[in-house]
């Protein structure tokens, strides 16, 4: 885990936080990445089809712990591969250039979605 706003004096980006963070910190960084991605994925996915899917498959079944279990699950096998892939990229490029083509990827994903395709 890379510390990268609110560095500690002397600390570069690029430095664990685990070698110089007091444990409090660590937990509590941890903590705010959890939130912030939990926050941010809840309000990303709704409305979407993943959501949509989900509703579909508990109407259909009448079992919603299962089919909250079964998407939960679907998700994180989605996602993890994602999320360990992404934090290999930002030990091998600039974080700069990720913003940028994610930036771009963003544009052009929005542009085609307003096309007639």
């Amino acid at each position: 885990m890379y510390a990268c706003d609110g560095c500690y004096e002397g600390q570069s980006p690029r430095t664990p936080i685990s070698s110089q963070a007091p444990s409090g910190l660590i937990k509590n960084y941890a903590m705010e990445a959890f939130l912030v991605s939990t926050g941010i994925v809840a309000l990303a996915e709704m409305g979407d089809k993943t959501q949509i899917a989900t509703v579909m498959l508990a109407a259909r079944f009448d079992a919603y712990y299962w089919v909250v279990a079964g998407t939960t699950l679907g998700m994180m096998v989605a996602n993890v591969p994602v999320v360990y892939l992404g934090e290999r990229m930002t030990r091998l490029v600039p974080m700069r250039a990720v913003h940028i083509v994610s930036a771009l990827v963003f544009a052009v994903l929005g542009v085609l979605v307003l096309l007639p395709i």
